[in-house]
């Protein structure tokens, strides 16, 4: 009989430990955090959604007021010549300064080709067989 008794106390031990091994050792070792964890990372919360929600109001309100900057700079480049002109402090008028920078723009032409840096003769000079062939040939 003491042997039955005996037994019986390990099986009675055996499962007495396997109880608590099934509802303690999960917070002993921390796995109720990490479930907690993954729940919260696989269905996220209304507080999470209504987080989302603020941000998203958020980037709205930013893009919004982006748009309302671009808005306005728009219209400060259709500024006219003349005005463009005067806020550069001169008193041209716009004939006056389109015939200027006509003429301006023509004498940069000139004095382009005339000092060697047209476009046939900066390529010729920057080959070193045109090179070569000018110095001998």
């Amino acid at each position: 009989m003491s042997m039955q008794i005996l037994a019986l106390a390990f099986l009675a031990a055996t499962a007495i430990g396997g109880i608590a091994w099934v509802f303690v050792y999960p917070s002993l070792s921390g796995q109720n955090k990490a479930e907690a964890r993954r729940a919260s990372v696989g269905k996220p919360e209304p507080a999470a959604r209504q987080a989302d929600k603020n941000q998203r109001s958020r980037r709205e309100q930013v893009e919004g007021t982006l748009k309302e900057l671009d808005a306005r700079r728009q219209k400060d480049k259709k500024v006219a010549l003349g005005t463009r002109i005067t806020q550069a402090g001169l008193t041209w008028s716009v004939q006056k300064f389109w015939t200027i920078s006509g003429i301006l723009g023509a004498a940069a032409f000139v004095l382009t080709f005339l000092g060697g840096g047209g476009l046939l003769g900066a390529a010729a000079s920057a080959s070193p067989q045109a090179s070569a062939c000018r110095a001998g040939c």
